[in-house]
């Protein structure tokens, strides 16, 4: 299967892939992500578009711990 991905950050090299694993090991913001990725590092114009993925991938965590 072939997995399409998004680049967040392309100075770091950084995939919404790489954001979700984050958030699900914890990460809640754009801080938490770079104490492990190299996002908001350089330029640090993809960090409204981090910010956006982490609330949605949150929002998708909360739904799924909520579900019966």
């Amino acid at each position: 299967l072939w997995r399409i991905f998004m680049y967040v950050c392309l100075c770091g090299g950084v995939t919404d892939s790489h954001i979700k694993d984050q958030v699900a090991l914890g990460a809640e913001s754009v801080a938490d992500l770079q104490k492990t990725l190299p996002i908001g590092l350089c330029c640090g114009t993809c960090d409204v578009v981090a910010d956006q993925f982490i609330k949605s991938f949150l929002s998708d965590v909360k739904d799924i711990s909520y579900a019966a």
